[in-house]
């Protein structure tokens, strides 16, 4: 059998060579990869009723949307008004024949693809009226109230269904970790898994790695229904108390929250009026320069960070100030309507935090997904992510060099990474590999992730579903070799 050993002399002391006897150790490898699988198939079963949940929650949301929508197109008087409210429409039934007509009349292209699927490349500007875009807004947006109540049922029934699978998951790593010969495979997928458990057993999991998202929040988060918002979603640190009448919100320190995985896309919410003052940052790391926007009682708003610096007065009354990331762009929008937009940056995102003191109406960070046309519909104007965009048809015959690729990918190969950062780990890969490995552009955000897992005898294409796993990346084939990429 083919072995290809993965070193890197560069990185002696974070890739080792794994000290096993090869038959031991591939046997091993090959029992920890069916007992993951086999655990993987278990929780999406016992997800199909929470699924179930979930989906009628957001249809029954979709329908009542499309039908008070319908009503808007009818009522809209303007072209702007129309267009906006039609372009809406057609994101949640591509089928609605007035909306359809709205683009026709307007000898405009439909945001639509060949399979008359939503395909947006960009969103209308919103118009001048300004109370049509925050009532679309909410129509299309569910209350947080409304999506923990959906999520509770669906987390009780998953939980249910999957005890046993998960108590027999965890009970065959611990028994594989008994032998020392193992330890080195079991601990990286102990610690991904179960970090609690792993702390336990005496791993120390790296607080900077990315940890395992359940089924449940997988599904949330690729329907854009996943979200930290102050007085709702527990706090990594520091506390939020609520006014007597709760309408205010304030935190009483300096308050916080992890997002679960590095994102790419987010927004960030803030509903304040005059006499609330305060300062909410998304960053890259805990307590870390990033975006801030702040606001005083005087109706004054600045947002800064990563290139952005701006200031508005907006007066009396409440407002909803609105700031988006996706990829390496940005845009503002206060009251429905953008304000600026722009290039920075490209990061992974993983804090949120309010300032000392801070006080609002609502403060909230949406995570976002690329496969979530809420992009287009948060952030008109910003070029959308591939993902969301027509895909390339697939390949009609098969080039000699994809062929040599996949070939490739189907031999194994022996490692162990311990906390390696992911650049690292491709840079050893392409040292003593015939498969050459790149980061693509939307994946260097990622490069400093620490990466732990060790294998024996995993094919490339294992590899592939563990860099899906480890770190959220999908990969694409080129005649340059393997790239991996971030959406």
């Amino acid at each position: 059998m083919l072995y290809r050993i993965v070193t890197f002399l560069a990185l002696l002391g974070a890739i080792h060579l794994a000290a096993l006897q090869p038959l031991m150790a591939q046997q091993g490898s090959a029992q920890i990869e069916r007992l993951v699988e086999r655990f993987e198939h278990d929780l999406e079963r016992a997800f199909m009723r929470g699924r179930n949940e979930l989906e009628q929650f957001r249809n029954r949301q979709a329908m009542q949307a499309a039908v008070d929508l319908s009503q808007y197109l009818n009522a809209a008087e303007s072209a702007d008004d129309q267009i906006y409210v039609a372009w809406h429409l057609l994101s949640l039934n591509p089928r609605h024949a007035a909306a359809r007509t709205i683009f026709d009349e307007h000898e405009i292209d439909l945001p639509l693809n060949q399979r008359l699927q939503f395909a947006p490349k960009q969103a209308p500007p919103p118009p001048d009226n300004r109370d049509l875009v925050r009532i679309i807004h909410e129509q299309l947006y569910p209350k947080t109230s409304d999506v923990i109540a959906v999520a509770q049922s669906a987390v009780r029934s998953y939980t249910r269904a999957n005890t046993n699978s998960t108590r027999t998951f965890i009970r065959s790593l611990v028994r594989l970790r008994s032998d020392a010969e193992m330890k080195a495979l079991v601990d990286p997928i102990l610690a991904f898994y179960f970090p609690a458990e792993a702390k336990q057993a005496g791993i120390r999991p790296n607080p900077d790695s990315r940890n395992w998202l359940n089924p449940v929040d997988r599904y949330l988060l690729e329907y854009g229904l996943l979200s930290c918002e102050a007085g709702y979603t527990p706090p990594l640190s520091g506390s939020i108390s609520r006014s007597n009448d709760q309408d205010t919100l304030t935190s009483n320190s300096a308050t916080s929250w992890q997002f679960p995985i590095p994102l790419a896309h987010w927004s960030m919410e803030i509903v304040a009026n005059q006499g609330h003052s305060g300062q909410a940052t998304v960053s890259r790391q805990a307590g870390g320069s990033g975006i801030t926007v702040s606001w005083n009682d005087n109706g004054d708003v600045t947002i800064k960070g990563n290139g952005i610096d701006l200031g508005y007065q907006l007066g009396t009354g409440p407002h909803y100030l609105q700031v988006v990331a996706t990829g390496g762009q940005w845009a503002i929008a206060i009251n429905g309507g953008q304000v600026a937009s722009g290039s920075m940056q490209r990061q992974a995102w993983q804090h949120f935090r309010l300032g000392d003191k801070s006080s609002a109406y609502a403060a909230q960070v949406r995570y976002l997904s690329a496969n979530s046309h809420y992009l287009a519909t948060l952030a008109p104007g910003v070029t959308l992510p591939l993902a969301l965009q027509e895909p390339e048809p697939e390949p009609t015959t098969t080039d000699d060099w994809r062929a040599a690729l996949q070939s490739n990918l189907e031999q194994q190969i022996r490692f162990a990474f311990n906390d390696v950062p992911l650049d690292d780990v491709v840079a050893a890969l392409n040292q003593l590999s015939e498969l050459n490995w790149h980061l693509d552009q939307s994946a260097e955000p990622l490069s400093t992730l620490p990466l732990n897992l060790s294998g024996e005898g995993m094919t490339g294409n294992q590899l592939l579903g563990w860099f899906e796993r480890l770190a959220g990346l999908s990969y694409r084939l080129e005649e340059r070799g393997v790239v991996l990429l971030w959406q």
